[in-house]
């Protein structure tokens, strides 16, 4: 019996309460878990789908992605998808919709201590900003990546760099 329920009757509406949210907090954790799968999932489908030039499938699979992935709170995810979605944007030259993703990405991921996410959407928005002929925000950008990855000692990120100023 549980020691604030003195009627059976409450005891054993109380119990079945306690067990019914202890299964759903279980199942909630696993939903979470399978979408996180899921999500990933989406992307590494997506990412197949840009090997073989399907862009259109590529574009798809990370807007499912992007649906399952919303009403969480998971901001690193969200702006890997965001990073993704800009990426394939870039590709296929469709330059304003990939900079409204690149940005999307570096707001997500202000308050999150995921510096090399966050230098590679600055360097990703400011290539996409030199392609919209905004050079100057997208030098700023470019200049926000460089010292992220001079900071985090990354090389190969300061060579993506090099790379970007001279687009």
């Amino acid at each position: 019996m549980l020691p604030f329920v003195n009627n059976l009757k409450y005891n054993n509406i109380a119990l079945t309460f306690l067990l019914f949210f202890m299964v759903f907090c279980g199942l909630s954790q696993e939903i979470k878990k399978d979408t996180v799968t899921l999500v990933k999932q989406f992307q590494k489908e997506s990412l197949a789908a840009l090997v073989e030039r399907d862009y259109q499938l590529a574009l798809k699979k990370l807007v499912s992605a992007d649906k399952l992935i919303a009403p969480t709170k998971n901001n690193k995810l969200k702006a890997a998808l965001k990073i993704s979605s800009a990426n394939v944007n870039y590709i296929i030259k469709n330059f304003p919709k990939a900079e409204s993703e690149a940005a999307q990405a570096i707001t997500l991921l202000g308050d999150l201590n995921e510096k090399s996410l966050l230098a590679q959407s600055h360097s990703l928005y400011g290539l996409i900003l030199t392609r919209l002929n905004n050079f100057r925000d997208a030098e700023e950008s470019i200049q926000k990546a460089n010292n992220i990855y001079v900071s985090l000692g990354d090389e190969s990120g300061q060579a993506e760099i090099i790379f970007a100023r001279g687009v």
